[in-house]
């Protein structure tokens, strides 16, 4: 049976440890993302643009705002991706 990579990453840091990790909702995780994105500074202002009944809105928020895991996700998607890394 395969196991994927988070598991095998809490196994191995649990055992290290030698006690469970916490559990984190993903809501709780972007918010610790978004401030971490603040400390290190990446306040480049992004554009976001809704269309809401035909009506373009254009947002603009700081970059540190906006990020999330779902952005990490497709990061690291992209350069594995990129630099030819397959997943098995």
């Amino acid at each position: 049976m395969k196991r994927n990579m988070h598991q095998w990453l809490e196994e191995l840091i649990a055992a290290k440890i030698k006690k469970a990790l916490p559990v984190i909702s993903s809501q709780k995780m972007n918010d610790y993302i978004k401030e971490l994105g603040e400390l290190a500074g990446i306040v480049e202002p992004v554009k976001i643009v809704h269309f809401r009944n035909n009506n373009r809105l254009e947002e603009i928020h700081p970059k540190y705002a906006v990020l999330s895991t779902h952005c990490g996700r497709r990061t690291f998607v992209v350069l594995a991706l990129t630099l030819g890394i397959l997943y098995l």
